[in-house]
């Protein structure tokens, strides 16, 4: 075991594994932004929506109430506000233990994405799904998702530049675990509740890991915080 995985380090040092993501993400971005634009994308999105939505319940709307009341709960942790506070308290502690560069960039890295999402929101301007839920608060337009989008770039700029100051190799693997998850299920629970088209949610997903594999690509060229450890 341990000599394939020497073997692995020898020929995909990171920096291939960090520019070859960042690649397949902006492609993939890319190619969900044609189809968007070309409208290839909207009987897909139609028939998905439609099958998540069955009116099983007798009114339209979901099929399980237990599981809207989860989708509701998730989401929200996806939310500008609920962000902003993640952030906040991760670079707090990373402050507190002296990990200035490593706070510094986490910061910059959510601050210059939330902007990058506002321009692509306003440069789309795709209208949501109809009709939104009554009692969901909605006030932008749909493409990419902001709540994909930002609880990617959040929670994965956190997760892969704190693998950078954490020694053990199991922690390492469950912050990036964990980060993944919690940005898989924000997404769908988006879908789920009819606030966006999937392609929205999948766009939202790929921009957001793009943008935080390049600042962990820029953090690793830069040696932030290298060696150092929680």
């Amino acid at each position: 075991m341990k000599v394939f995985e020497t073997l692995f380090k020898f020929l995909v040092p990171k920096f291939l594994l960090i520019s070859g993501g960042c690649l397949l993400a902006l492609m993939a971005f890319i190619e969900i932004t044609e189809n968007v634009l070309n409208n290839d994308v909207v009987a897909l999105d139609q028939v998905t929506l439609r099958q998540i939505q069955a009116p099983l319940d007798g009114n339209g709307y979901l099929q399980s109430a237990l599981i809207t009341d989860f989708a509701r709960d998730i989401t929200a942790l996806g939310s500008p506000g609920v962000l902003v506070i993640i952030t906040v308290i991760t670079c707090g502690f990373l402050l507190t233990v002296k990990q200035y560069r490593t706070a510094l960039f986490i910061g910059a890295s959510t601050l210059s994405g939330g902007l990058i999402l506002g321009l692509l929101k306003f440069w789309f301007n795709r209208p949501r799904p109809a009709p939104i839920p009554q009692d969901l608060f909605v006030n932008s337009t749909s493409f990419p998702s902001g709540h994909a989008m930002g609880s990617t770039l959040v929670f994965l700029t956190i997760a892969v530049l704190l693998t950078r100051i954490i020694t053990n190799r199991t922690s390492k693997i469950y912050v990036l675990i964990v980060a993944f998850i919690l940005s898989g299920l924000i997404g769908l629970s988006r879908v789920y509740l009819g606030i966006h088209w999937p392609s929205d949610v999948a766009a939202g997903w790929a921009a957001g890991m793009f943008w935080a594999l390049l600042w962990w690509g820029c953090a690793d060229f830069m040696e932030i915080d290298k060696g150092k450890c929680l």
